[in-house]
């Protein structure tokens, strides 16, 4: 899918050359993919990937309280290393602010020193400080397509033709402007 590139590919348009990405782990085929397309992303270009340990496993991650602490602490210290990245990309809700804290609290500017964006939209992104870039998957659009489909199955037709609904890479003030040189 061309979103899971062009996240990358828009935070080193704007000058993040190593790239961190908060995962979940190899759970879901979304996050399977994601961070597939992430390697492959880094591949292409001859950078290595960085990602976090399956945050998920961390100690008292199995509540939303406890994923945003694990994403938190795994930003900092991924920000607080001797080789820290110049972007953050959350591939979980809700974690991409947990690691705009974990910046702050470092003393860093966002975007000045750090760029960091989530894979995919949420409202907690837009009162974020900042706030967050993030793809809009259009949900409503999405939930209208599946209705139409499952529909037609139980009518006994057969749904149309696989469609697919619009994306756009919404940016916000966490990726406005290139990172300082």
């Amino acid at each position: 899918m061309l979103f899971r590139s062009r996240v990358a590919q828009d935070l080193a348009e704007r000058g993040a050359r190593d790239i961190f990405v908060l995962t979940p782990g190899m759970h879901s085929e979304w996050t399977r993919a994601t961070t597939f397309a992430y390697f492959e992303w880094c591949r292409a270009r001859g950078v290595a990937p960085r990602t976090s340990e399956e945050l998920t496993s961390f100690p008292g991650a199995s509540t939303v309280e406890g994923l945003i602490g694990a994403a938190y602490a795994a930003t900092r210290e991924a920000l607080d290393s001797s080789t820290p990245p110049d972007a953050i990309l959350s591939l979980i809700l809700g974690c991409a602010p947990a690691a705009a804290r974990a910046a702050l609290d470092l003393g860093l500017s966002i975007p000045g020193d750090v760029l960091i964006a989530q894979d995919s939209d949420e409202p907690a992104l837009l009162v974020s400080q900042p706030p967050i870039t993030a793809f809009d998957f259009f949900p409503q659009e999405q939930a209208a397509a599946a209705v139409r489909a499952l529909l037609a199955l139980v009518n006994g037709d057969e749904p149309a033709v696989q469609s697919y609904t619009p994306s756009e890479l919404r940016v916000r003030a966490s990726t406005a402007h290139s990172l300082t040189p």
